[in-house]
């Protein structure tokens, strides 16, 4: 049980470190600081980034562990600094066409403050209720620009690469069967 359970962290953190890298080196690195870097060059830039945020990670492990409520309570307070804005842009770029690009990303920086003066100012509150009064804030700021400021024309998505996602009867049928089973699992050992 321990082994599963190293190995499912180390699994976990290698992703995170993987993907911090790669994002790190293709958006950050090579359009920014070096736009002719070679495989070579910006496969040792990947490593070396993973290095540092190690170090960061092993640098900052002392702050968390001192952080009252523990881990989780630390990962979600602070993750109320991005959550509730881009949630609400991408909910708003789903269903609302008229919304300018302007609103999203308002709304997005204005996160920050507002959950940060909750955090402050506000800390009895709990941090779901927090990012809760932060999401209907920017909600209603989104909403308030849109109306003020619609989008003049709609942008349409331009199609790169097209293909047919339609299921065929058979995926259809299983995943109903599934679906009624799980329910009745579900049902039975309740």
């Amino acid at each position: 049980m321990l082994a599963a359970l190293f190995g499912a962290i180390l699994s976990t953190l290698d992703s995170l470190l993987n993907s911090a890298a790669t994002i790190f080196t293709i958006d950050i690195y090579k359009p920014f600081i070096n736009k002719n870097a070679s495989s070579l060059k910006s496969l040792k830039v990947g490593k070396l980034s993973t290095i540092i945020l190690v170090l960061i990670a092993c640098l900052w492990a002392p702050v968390i562990t001192s952080f009252e409520g523990g881990v989780y309570i630390f990962i979600n307070q602070f993750w109320g600094f991005m959550q509730s804005g881009v949630v609400a842009a991408f909910f708003y770029g789903i269903f609302w066409k008229k919304i300018s690009w302007k609103a999203a990303f308002l709304g997005m920086v204005l996160n920050i403050p507002i959950y940060g003066f909750l955090l402050i100012f506000r800390p009895d509150i709990p941090f779901l209720h927090s990012q809760a009064i932060t999401f209907i804030s920017i909600i209603l700021f989104i909403t308030l620009y849109t109306l003020i400021w619609p989008q003049k024309e709609l942008i349409k998505m331009p199609y790169k690469y097209y293909h047919d996602y339609k299921l065929s009867p058979v995926v259809k049928y299983w995943g109903i069967c599934i679906c009624i089973l799980t329910s009745m699992l579900i049902l039975y050992f309740r």
